[in-house]
Formats: C-alpha cells, structure tokens, sequence
C-alpha cells in the first residue's frame, strides 16, 4: 500500500514573505506525524517549486546549492536566509507558497532532508547558481548578470549549474 500524507494548514507565516516556516507532514498509512522544522520547510519549498518538474538529480542539485551557498561566507548563514534572500529564486513572492502536489511535496521534504543531513551527495560540482536553460534561448536579454564571473559545473535537467571561477 503507498504511504500517503495530508498538508495541514496550520502554520506560522514569515510576515514578509508569506513563507510558512512550519507545517506538518501526516502519513497517514502510518499514522505517524512530523512537525517539520523552518529550516526543513524553507530548503522543501524551494525545492518543490524550483525543481518538482525536474528528475530527482535535479531536485538533489537544488538543494545542494542552498547547502553551498549556506556553507559559502559570500551568502547568508542559515537555510532560510538564503532561500529568502531576495531575487535568488524565482518563487519567492508567490501569493500561495503552499504545495498543491502531495507526491512532490513528499519528495522534496525527502531531498531536503537528506541534504541538511549529508545523507547525499553534491552532484552539482560545488555549484552556488543555476539557472533555466530556457533562459539560454536569448542569452544577451536573459542570461543573468553572474554569469560572466562563473564557470559551468553541470546541466541536470532543465537547469545549468555554475560556481565562482
């Protein structure tokens, strides 16, 4: 029988980007609830709409440059700092964060998980940027301003991973 889990709503909401930094994740043919840590609920939600279209390398990779960019002294300390730092991901703002796919989500918080806890490997190379290949259509419109200043390390999926040169 697949595990299934139910979203509750009941969270507490960052004021200034209507970020929900707890919630809670029931699986339900278990009968077992987590409360999800803010660090846990900032890195799933960036990787559920960053990369929930994407494979799970892809999905692992996204979360991997929050956990460089965390370990990085050029960004914010913490997960949350920098999954909110402004203009760094393109979900930010959006007017309901919440996830609407289950299966995603899942998978996300999964991701996330096993990347705070070293539990997978960096595919990325060391990458702290990425970017949607669809932006390399228009280079000289899209491209964004870093690009110069970095060298490629992967494409996985729909997304070019760089790091500092």
């Amino acid at each position: 029988m697949k595990s299934s889990y139910r979203l509750t709503r009941h969270f507490r909401t960052a004021s200034c980007f209507r970020i929900p930094v707890r919630m809670r994740l029931r699986y339900i043919s278990h009968g077992v609830e987590i409360m999800l840590s803010a660090a846990l609920v900032c890195m799933a939600l960036t990787v559920y709409h960053e990369a929930r279209g994407e494979p799970i390398s892809g999905q692992h990779a996204v979360a991997h440059v929050i956990m460089n960019r965390v370990a990085d002294p050029r960004w914010p300390s913490g997960i949350c700092a920098v999954t909110r730092q402004a203009a760094q991901f393109s979900w930010i703002g959006e007017v309901n964060p919440l996830p609407d796919d289950a299966e995603a989500w899942a998978n996300a918080v999964l991701i996330s998980r096993d990347a705070m806890e070293h539990r997978s490997k960096d595919n990325t190379g060391g990458a702290t940027n990425y970017h949607s290949t669809s932006m390399s259509i228009a280079p000289s419109v899209y491209l964004p301003y870093w690009v110069d200043e970095m060298t490629v390390t992967r494409r996985i999926g729909n997304h070019i991973f760089y790091r500092r040169k």
